[in-house]
């Protein structure tokens, strides 16, 4: 509670010069969440009479109403963002299982059949099948990059335009798996 603000070795001047405003006097006081943390600060600036006991006592409450608020908004505001991921890792999944082949039931005489389950949204799991042009035989590829999550997943995509690329220019399997090795 400071009378005067501009005897106060504490208050900072160069607001009200960028604001073009004169502060006369200040009442502060933390507002705390649950834990008793400092999560804000309510202030009154240039009251025109001073504060009794009983409207101390007031803005007390209100301060932990404030806390409150302050706290049930952050939460929100969480819970929003991990909607929003949600989605977007949902939208990802999506993505990354347009990369899973839509197998033939048969290829040059060979029956067909494949499927893979990841354990999180994303991840790193590997299966593609590329038939060979003008040809009978075909090229299965299966993988599994180390970790789990996002990361695998981004590593996996890699994978899978290296392949498409390696696949429709290189004929040699030797070749195919030279480069992929190397890249």
């Amino acid at each position: 509670d400071i009378d005067n603000a501009y005897e106060d070795a504490r208050f900072d001047k160069s607001f009200d010069t960028q604001l073009g405003f004169r502060t006369r006097d200040i009442y502060c006081m933390p507002v705390s969440n649950r834990e008793g943390k400092t999560v804000g600060v309510l202030q009154l600036l240039n009251r025109s009479q001073a504060l009794t006991e009983p409207d101390k006592d007031f803005l007390a409450g209100m301060s932990v109403h404030i806390g409150l608020a302050l706290e049930k908004a952050s939460m929100h505001r969480y819970i929003l963002e991990k909607k929003h991921i949600e989605q977007e890792l949902n939208l990802a999944r999506e993505i990354q299982q347009e990369f899973h082949p839509k197998l033939p039931e048969s290829h040059g005489g060979v029956q067909l059949a494949g499927s893979s389950t990841m354990c999180y949204e994303v991840g790193g799991d590997y299966f593609s099948f590329f038939p060979i042009k003008d040809d009978k035989r075909f090229i299965v590829m299966l993988g599994d990059v180390s970790g789990k999550g996002i990361g695998a997943a981004l590593v996996m995509t890699s994978v899978h335009a290296m392949c498409r690329a390696l696949v429709r220019h290189v004929h040699s399997l030797e070749q195919i798996a030279y480069v992929l090795n190397q890249m």
